[in-house]
């Protein structure tokens, strides 16, 4: 886990992932709760269902 500048616990993929969405204007789409805690002013998350 790494532990960002704003004080989250998020892993290193998850790190990887939410700066590529930041960096290319993406919206980031998951269905993954750890995203939650990002601030929603530093990317958008849309949140998907998954299949049941």
């Amino acid at each position: 886990m790494i532990n960002v500048n704003l004080g989250l616990n998020i892993g290193e993929n998850d790190v990887w992932i939410a700066a590529t969405a930041r960096v290319t204007g993406a919206a980031l789409l998951t269905c993954d709760a750890d995203f939650t805690r990002l601030p929603p002013d530093l990317i958008r998350v849309e949140f998907v269902a998954t299949a049941s």
